[in-house]
């Protein structure tokens, strides 16, 4: 399937691992690979030569998240109007996690960061190198909870340790992930990527057909409150993305960047 692209798609042994394909820019997430992804899901969910997806980063780091090119693009003549467009990409994008009828394992080889982390708590396994760190540092950047997460944190940690990550950016490395329930394991870096594979081909020759009734029975029961979440979330982002508060924090973002770039006369 498709190679050579933002986000690359491998199929073999009844596994598609699926990557997100930009390492010289950390594996960030452009606008585009939001519609990309819920087409590859698409794709994937009607391939009968494939049981069980991971979803990983290329190199190591899994993702950095947005790409600022995200919030670039609401920069027009119509602000509200180009940020409702962003917020319908986003839900759709959130979606296709949502209702994806296969597993998905998340196998989070390095630095996770906002997105991408609450995208992969919509996974159904996660694994963790024992390099990787989760980062959603929303209010900082003037947004709010997304992919879910003021639904699915809670309701894997309980309340005071979502809020700890979600109102105050609390970060975490893998094994404060796995004791908030995060993450089912963590694997040594060295081995990560073997020991996510050997457990896809295992999980890979159960019975397709049961799997896809087992997990729709199991996601059944959150299905629609996780999409009434989602367009909660989005339509607040909505608002957000064009706030003072949003655009001061990208600002000033972009200005530390450039300026890391600038060589040291000292």
């Amino acid at each position: 399937m498709a190679k050579n692209q933002d986000i690359s798609v491998e199929v073999a042994d009844k596994v598609a691992i699926v990557t997100y394909n930009r390492p010289k820019k950390k594996n960030s997430i452009t606008f585009a690979m939001y519609s990309l992804l819920a087409e590859i899901f698409a794709s994937l969910a009607k391939n009968n030569d494939v049981s069980v997806v991971v979803l990983t980063g290329a190199g190591d780091i899994f993702s950095s998240g947005n790409d600022l090119s995200v919030f670039a693009s609401m920069a027009s003549d119509d602000p509200q109007a180009a940020s409702n467009h962003a917020a319908t990409v986003l839900e759709a994008f959130v979606n296709a996690f949502i209702t994806f009828p296969k597993p998905i394992i998340a196998a989070i080889n390095g630095t996770a960061f906002g997105i991408t982390v609450t995208t992969a708590m919509l996974c159904d396994v996660v694994y963790a190198s024992d390099r990787a760190t989760f980062s959603c540092p929303f209010t900082a950047l003037g947004q709010a909870a997304e992919g879910c997460s003021s639904y699915t944190f809670p309701k894997l940690m309980g309340s005071v340790k979502a809020n700890e990550i979600l109102l105050f950016g609390k970060s975490l490395n893998a094994q404060e992930a796995k004791e908030r329930n995060m993450i089912c394991d963590i694997f040594p870096h060295a081995t990560f990527r073997a020991e996510v594979m050997k457990k896809a081909k295992e999980y890979a020759e159960l019975p397709l057909t049961t799997l896809v009734l087992h997990k729709a029975l199991i996601r059944g029961n959150d299905m629609e409150i996780l999409k009434a979440v989602n367009k909660k979330e989005t339509q607040l982002l909505s608002k957000l993305w064009i706030s003072p508060d949003c655009v001061n924090a990208i600002m000033n973002f972009m200005s530390r960047q450039r300026d890391q770039k600038i060589p040291s006369k000292l």
